[in-house]
């Protein structure tokens, strides 16, 4: 298969399997998405209770620990929905309504994502440690700065794909790690490209229509939920596809 046809196969066959796994996707991430907006709900109220409905924060000593504590809850959350997700469709797990509390693999994958947000900081931080320093000892050096930024962030998205590929593996109790994922996808740099644009793209118009729609209030607060849920899943189905095709060796169907 041509690479470069092949991210499109990745992007239209992820949609594929969102829209034909619809049911399920709603039943994996209704619950926890609910829990969340309720967690976030309440976060906001405490924030504007300390503040006393002002735009300065407020310095708490209690502030840190209960950040650590929503950003676990939400890391788990996240969590639930993507293990579950990956079962379902790589093994034919099925999936109620209730999350299954399989702590081990929600525990594990959300530290690989840890790792991984670690991990890209540093790459960002070497990729673009040398571009400013160019950059800054050039006099007019704006044009520039924007080209190199831009191929940056391209090779980033791109380095960020190839190594989320190892996600899915943390929900199925596997060992490949990013160093097998790095392996699996060498070379593949034009369909991940591809693949970048196009979620790039589907992102852009859903933040278009969801700006648009904010016009109307309520019915904007709505359309942006369901905005956030179809890339969250999207997203999701994406690793997925990725996982089957690179490191399981499945067709792109």
């Amino acid at each position: 298969m041509e690479v470069r046809v092949k991210g499109w196969k990745i992007l239209e066959a992820s949609i594929r399997l969102l829209m034909n796994n619809i049911g399920a996707a709603f039943r994996v991430s209704v619950v926890p998405g609910l829990m969340i907006l309720a967690l976030s709900i309440a976060l906001i109220a405490g924030v504007y209770a300390l503040t006393g409905g002002t735009p300065e924060p407020v310095a708490e000593p209690g502030v840190v620990p209960v950040a650590l504590v929503v950003f676990v809850i939400y890391a788990a959350l996240f969590a639930s929905v993507a293990v579950s997700w990956h079962r379902h469709v790589l093994l034919a797990e099925p999936v109620g309504w209730l999350p299954a509390l399989r702590r081990r693999r929600i525990g594990a994958y959300a530290l690989r994502v840890i790792l991984l947000v670690v991990l890209l900081l540093a790459i960002g931080f070497l990729v673009m440690t040398p571009i400013f320093l160019i950059t800054g000892a050039s006099d007019g050096a704006g044009v520039l700065t924007v080209i190199l930024g831009l191929v940056a962030l391209l090779f980033l998205n791109i380095a960020a794909w190839r190594f989320s590929t190892a996600l899915p593996g943390a929900a199925l109790d596997r060992g490949e790690g990013f160093g097998a994922a790095w392996t699996a996808t060498q070379g593949e740099w034009p369909a991940m490209l591809i693949l970048v644009v196009g979620f790039g793209l589907i992102s852009f118009l859903c933040g278009l229509i969801g700006g648009l729609l904010a016009i109307v209030p309520v019915l904007g607060m709505i359309a942006n939920l369901a905005i956030n849920w179809f890339l969250g899943m999207l997203g999701l189905s994406i690793l997925t596809t990725l996982y089957g095709h690179y490191i399981e060796k499945r067709p792109l169907v």
